[in-house]
């Protein structure tokens, strides 16, 4: 609901929507019922049950199959709906997964441009490249990452640098609390991609660690406080030790470091 809302921030309407890993297609259908007038909804996930289980869960909510382009493969490896960009790309890949990081990605046009590949035993940035390559000129995009993604060296620490310096795509990352699902029990961050950024545009920090309800099992964000992480993003409203709009040239100081 969180990805959801913040989309909605900058985009009332959009042709299509895209989840590289939709699971069970969830996001999605949040995001779509946010914007409410997106004409087709595509995606593809590795494992093929998930097709299934998502094709249900759009069918429960009252759609039609004629709006859905799901696929069932690896995205990484043999991408469905290259030939496409979308306006709208939401994302909650399986954290620190393995990928093939073969010789043949340098020279893949989502990654050759880097300078590296991402790490086979963690393809979160792999994930984000392919996000940045599929969007729209004046696309958002939002994914959930783990903590790593921010200041992990070697190669990741490259195409970070990359990411900022050169495409400029970062428009906020936003830290979350620990627990906010069964399956995710570390602490977890959210990046706002978007590509049409001016060169002087600043990068936005939320800690919104805080921002939750505890629970047993696990937490959740309340929708106020859904709406108050949503109001200082798109009023990029500073308060301390809460938000903070950061200019490129103090991420450049700390090496690329995007550790909230």
């Amino acid at each position: 609901a969180l990805m959801a809302s913040i989309i909605h921030t900058e985009k009332t309407k959009a042709r299509n929507i895209y989840d590289p890993t939709f699971g069970s297609g969830s996001l999605l259908i949040k995001t779509d019922q946010m914007l409410g007038s997106v004409d087709r909804i595509y995606g593809q996930d590795l494992i093929d049950g998930n097709l299934k289980t998502a094709r249900m869960n759009f069918l429960i909510n009252g759609y039609h199959y004629s709006k859905l382009k799901l696929e069932s493969g690896d995205t990484l490896d043999k991408p469905k709906h290259l030939d496409l960009k979308f306006d709208v790309i939401v994302c909650n890949p399986k954290f620190s997964q393995t990928w093939n990081n073969n010789e043949a990605k340098k020279h893949d046009p989502r990654f050759a441009n880097y300078g590296k590949l991402a790490p086979k035993s963690k393809a979160d940035l792999a994930f984000i490249q392919h996000i940045i390559y599929s969007l729209e000129e004046d696309g958002i995009a939002v994914v959930l990452i783990p903590h790593g993604v921010l200041f992990r060296g070697d190669s990741e620490g490259i195409i970070r640098k990359y990411l900022i310096e050169r495409l400029n795509c970062i428009d906020a990352v936003i830290g979350l609390a620990k627990d906010l699902s069964p399956v995710i029990d570390t602490e977890v961050a959210m990046l706002v991609l978007k590509k049409n950024r001016q060169p002087n545009d600043k990068v936005l920090f939320i800690n919104a660690k805080e921002f939750c309800v505890k629970q047993k099992a696990f937490n959740i964000i309340s929708p106020q406080q859904i709406a108050e992480i949503t109001e200082i993003y798109s009023t990029k409203k500073v308060i301390s030790k809460i938000s903070a709009y950061v200019e490129r040239s103090k991420i450049v100081e700390h090496g690329y470091n995007l550790n909230i």
